[in-house]
């Protein structure tokens, strides 16, 4: 009865080794969580710890990614903070440097509609005016417009923020840039939106449908807070 009793015993150690062992390889091999950093494919139910909803609207989330839908003169937004907890979750605040892109195209503009945002960060906003691609710095107001966009077709739109200057790519071509930010109002990101957060932008309504393919944020906190 003893040894029977010893023998179970050695077992139950070594089976709880072996699990133990086993977890410990797990942690190890997944990703380290990174705030900063993410690439999202929209390829799953968003994770409402990362993403805000601002306004109404309807979402979908299909094999080509992920699709926003608004009424015309309508705010409807998903927001990401660029920080470990969610702004509502949270006082601090962490900016960055780095890289901040989307792929998308435009389904079409609502009715009475010909303007939307597609990415917008708290210090840019790039979107579409009729048939023009537009940049906007968001403190002063100022828009130029960048490029020209065809209803349907794919694009994909980056802004890049370092220390002296923030350009602006699309399908990888400098577009865009601003050869210094502090002196012209512009500043490093907090956040970042897909769609609108305002019910106008570019002096016209918003509304319509958009897709977004991905979503990709390669950045760095800044060693200093503005």
């Amino acid at each position: 009865m003893t040894r029977r009793w010893m023998l179970s015993l050695v077992a139950s150690l070594l089976a709880s080794v072996i699990l133990l062992y086993a977890g410990t390889i797990l942690l190890l091999s997944l990703p380290s969580y990174n705030p900063y950093s993410f690439h999202e494919t929209f390829s799953s139910p968003l994770d409402a710890n990362f993403w805000e909803t601002v306004g109404s609207g309807t979402i979908s989330i299909q094999d080509g990614g992920l699709t926003l839908q608004s009424n015309t003169g309508k705010a409807y937004a998903l927001r990401r903070y660029l920080w470990t907890q969610p702004r509502w979750e949270s006082t601090s605040e962490v900016r960055v440097l780095g890289v901040v892109g989307l792929k998308f195209r435009l389904n079409n503009y609502a009715k009475n509609a010909s303007a939307y945002v597609i990415l917008e960060t708290d210090t840019l906003r790039l979107g579409l005016s009729d048939s023009k691609i537009v940049v906007q710095e968001v403190r002063t107001g100022r828009s130029d417009t960048i490029a020209e966009f065809a209803t349907g077709n794919w694009y994909q739109m980056e802004i890049r923020y370092s220390e002296n200057v923030v350009e602006v790519d699309i399908d990888g071509a400098d577009v865009w840039n601003s050869t210094s930010p502090q002196a012209t109002g512009f500043g490093y990101p907090a956040w970042v939106v897909i769609g609108n957060l305002q019910t106008k932008a570019f002096g016209s309504n918003v509304g319509g449908s958009v897709t977004v393919a991905n979503l990709t944020c390669l950045c760095r906190p800044l060693p200093w807070s503005e």
